[in-house]
């Protein structure tokens, strides 16, 4: 039987032309070829005339337009007839022909056929679909350097036939016809994944073992370029199993601060081995040890979701909730109320926290960590401290000084950073090492050592004393001490201008930086956590410190009210500022909280939604009337799952909404809300109200037409969708909103996907990455979880289990319905056809199993 199609044939894969019987190609006209691809690309649909002319003419449509249309389609229906013809409808111009007749849908039926059928049977029918085609598909319609949407569909079918072709080979012991066949087209799509694991397979089977591996070598090389990630899960597996061992990717670890890393290399790597193998681990050591840095460096060595949670400052009733931001799990209430939603959380999930400075609140800690490794097997405790927890399971560290070797290396690093040009000779080198074994060979202790060293030369040391962090604070004038305390208002980073606007000194910084009390680098200035609760200590029997937090809660609302875009760098000093406003001044907590509700809503900020929910349900008087400050609370009650308390915030806020901001923010939460509740014309409703209003800022027109468009997808009205969301990417990119652009480009790729399944993929592919990029973490979230399902859908299998296990992690972390219910449809669609073909990925049978997803039974 041949394997092309006889008679009469529409051919779009290739150049577009009409074949019949005996005669060669019957379209030669350039245009009428691009108008026969326009509407075949279609065939049996109604499509516009505007898009025709678009389609032949492009840019420069001739005078009259219609009437050069209508001569065209005269010729081609000369062409067409009998078999086929172009008719009219309301609509636009529809190519009736039998779908059999089209050589495309020939193929996505035979691809169709041969995905149920036997390897043999498979293999003849793939054979025959992949003949059919001549050259790219709709090479006429490319416009601006990209594919048509159904050529792009079409492609991404025919990559994938190759791939199945290519796998039944295999299975037949066809090894070196799937490996001449495999190496062409991982040429051409260089990364895909699925191609690479046949490839090795193929030519591992031919004995080429060594090319084999090289083709996974690439292929990493490759991804780690284009997208900065690994090869799959599965593809490794391929690897290991012909090279008989694991490949080592390099993990590039970024160093936490600006300073190198010396002495801990040893404590590091054995840090590292214990983390893999225990549950609960306790780094024990004094202060200034540095048992904080040695956590810090540890986090991008691990292949681990981690967070730390930075206990120093907390109360014991803040351990849960900080623990919780660390991790970003939405969860509000009490320590018990939040300990349980972690649990439940991290219940099925591999995860390294690291509660850090545990030593004042021990009890809540032990409570909180014994729970934690008791509900999830796969979370790892890291604490430090400088006494045991005293639990059984724990596996205790040590924190020693350093050795004299290491003390003198960091010593010697940290001059030099200072004062590159000084030299040490012999004796100078001897005095050094006297000095720094009297002071117990600290880190903190060396880093000052070296600070005084470069500033005023070996004599400034010669009388280090052990308590280095006392004398060097005492040895300040009492400006400088004042200044010290000063500074523990900021809970991180900061720069001069900052320190002037809280303290009032600009200029001391520096002065502190010189004494070690402070590490200085491209970000500003900090201060190590061993001064830092030193210097808290003074501010707290300082008669100033009401004074100087609220100055720091001033100076934050200033500068986001000032820029906006800085909130997210200054997230620790917001949580403190609304920490001390929240009990102290709730007329400016209500203010800061109100400001912060008009910003982006797509990043998972815990610690900050929680003070903000906790103000809302206060009841301060200076609160129940200030409309910002509720609408903020009922944003954070919508981002914690709390629908009702949400709702009554909304309603609250927009009973005493006088500007369109307040309006705008209490109808924003609304039309979420509703929209998570599946109340669709309620959310609607809403979101036109938001439209409606007068003097809102492009930005939140922008947020507004977004909602509108998924809303309208799930409504139905496709165009409607499309064309909400376009408006809401022009206005976004307009008021140069980068996360409010990634949303609207994320809700316009989920109506592509409705459409067109590979243009959808390629939209979410980008919005995902543009949220990413933009600090956008929960449209980020939302965009990986649509583009797994639709990556199911073309076949893309590896890439959609990776997807839908990280996914499923993040969804459980923010406790969405709507989003945990994306998450369970994406695995139940990878199960399903991963199931047909007996390999479903590990990862995604843990999901299901968390989810209660039973995948398909396999024979």
């Amino acid at each position: 039987m041949s394997h092309r199609l006889s008679g009469f044939v529409v051919r779009v894969l290739g150049p577009a032309g009409v074949h019949r019987r005996g005669a060669g190609d019957l379209v030669r006209d350039g245009h009428l070829r691009t108008l026969l691809a326009a509407l075949a690309a279609h065939a049996n649909e109604p499509v516009g005339e505007a898009e025709l002319v678009a389609a032949v003419w492009g840019d420069t449509p001739p005078a009259n337009p219609r009437d050069s249309l209508e001569t065209r389609l005269s010729r081609l229906r000369s062409v067409l007839a009998p078999e086929a013809e172009v008719g009219w409808t309301e609509h636009g111009y529809v190519l009736r022909v039998d779908p059999g007749r089209v050589d495309a849908t020939r193929f996505e039926r035979l691809v169709g056929q041969a995905r149920a059928a036997s390897p043999q049977r498979a293999v003849r029918l793939l054979v025959r679909a992949l003949a059919l085609w001549r050259g790219p598909a709709l090479p006429e319609l490319r416009r601006a350097g990209l594919d048509h949407p159904r050529a792009r569909r079409l492609t991404e079918l025919g990559t994938r036939a190759v791939e199945d072709l290519a796998e039944h080979e295999l299975r037949l012991g066809r090894h070196e016809a799937a490996a001449t066949r495999l190496l062409e087209a991982f040429a051409a799509n260089p990364l895909r994944e699925r191609m690479c694991a046949l490839t090795m397979w193929a030519l591992h089977s031919c004995g080429r073992t060594a090319e084999a591996l090289a083709q996974y070598e690439l292929l990493r090389t490759r991804l780690a370029t284009a997208l900065g990630v690994p090869p799959s899960l599965e593809c490794g597996a391929v690897y290991r199993r012909i090279a008989g061992q694991a490949p080592e990717p390099a993990r590039p670890r970024p160093r936490p601060s600006g300073t190198t890393f010396v002495g801990r290399d040893d404590e590091l790597r054995r840090l590292a081995t214990l983390v893999e193998r225990d549950r609960l681990i306790s780094l024990i050591g004094p202060g200034g040890s540095g048992k904080t840095r040695l956590a810090r460096e540890l986090l991008p060595t691990v292949d681990l979701p981690a967070g730390i949670a930075e206990l120093a400052t907390a109360e014991p009733g803040e351990v849960a909730t900080r623990a919780a931001a660390a991790l970003g799990v939405h969860a509000y209430g009490t320590g018990d109320d939040v300990t349980a939603a972690l649990a439940e959380a991290l219940a099925a999930e591999r995860a390294l926290l690291v509660l850090d400075g545990c030593e004042h609140v021990l009890t809540a800690v032990r409570a909180l960590a014994k729970r934690l490794t008791a509900a999830c097997p796969g979370l790892t405790v890291l604490a430090t401290s400088r006494v045991r927890l005293g639990l059984g399971a724990e596996r205790a560290f040590p924190v020693v000084p350093l050795d004299a070797a290491g003390a003198e290396e960091l010593f010697l690093d940290r001059v030099r950073a200072r004062t590159p040009e000084l030299t040490l000779g012999p004796r100078d080198a001897a005095a050094v090492r006297y000095v720094l074994n009297a002071a117990e060979r600290l880190p903190l202790t060396v880093e000052v050592a070296a600070a005084h060293a470069a500033a005023g030369g070996l004599g400034a040391i010669a009388h280090l004393p052990k308590d280095v962090v006392g004398w060097a604070f005492e040895s300040l004038p009492p400006p400088g001490r004042d200044l010290v305390a000063a500074l523990a208002v900021f809970p991180g980073w900061f720069d001069a201008s900052a320190a002037g606007a809280v303290t009032g000194s600009p200029d001391g910084t520096a002065q502190l930086a010189t004494a070690g009390l402070l590490t200085v680098d491209e970000s500003g200035y900090r201060m190590p956590e061993f001064v830092h609760q030193f210097a808290e200590r003074v501010l707290s029997h300082s008669a100033s410190e009401q004074k100087l937090r609220e100055q720091h809660a001033r100076w934050v609302l200033d500068t986001i009210m000032a820029e906006p875009g800085r909130a997210g760098q200054l997230r620790r000093d917001v949580a403190a500022a609304l920490r001390w406003s929240c009990a102290e001044d709730p007329a400016l907590a209500a203010e800061l909280s109100g400001r912060l509700g008009l910003l982006p809503h797509y990043a998972s900020d815990v610690d900050v939604l929680t003070w903000r929910l906790r103000l809302g349900l206060s009841g301060a008087a200076d609160v129940a009337e200030h409309s910002l400050a509720l609408g903020s609370a009922a944003r954070a009650a919508f981002h914690f799952g709390r629908i009702i308390d949400a709702l009554a915030l909304a309603e609250r806020a927009r009973a005493r909404a006088t500007t369109a901001a307040e309006h705008y923010l209490a109808l924003h939460t609304q039309a979420v809300v509703h929209a998570e509740a599946g109340e669709q014309a309620r959310a609607l409703a809403t979101c036109r109200k938001m439209l409606a209003l007068d003097g809102i800022s492009p930005a939140w027109q922008a947020e507004a037409h977004a909602e509108l468009a998924l809303l309208s997808i799930t409504g139905g009205d496709l165009d409607g969708a499309l064309g909400a969301a376009a408006t809401a990417r022009l206005l976004a990119e307009q008021a140069r909103a980068p996360q409010h652009a990634a949303f609207a480009r994320y809700a316009e790729a989920e109506a592509l996907a409705v459409r067109d399944v590979v243009a959808g993929a390629d939209a979410l592919h980008e919005a995902r990455t543009r949220a990413r990029s933009a600090g956008a973490t929960l449209v980020a979230l939302r965009a990986g979880a649509g583009l797994a399902t639709v990556l199911v859908r073309l076949g893309r299998l590896p890439e959609a289990a990776k997807l839908v296990v990280e996914a499923a992690a993040q969804a459980r972390r923010t406790r969405s319905p709507a989003l945990l219910h994306r998450v369970t449809s994406a695995a139940s669609a990878v199960l399903s056809v991963a199931g047909e073909g007996g390999a479903v990925p590990a990862p995604v049978e843990e999901v299901a199993r968390a989810y209660g997803i039973r995948p398909l039974r396999r024979e």
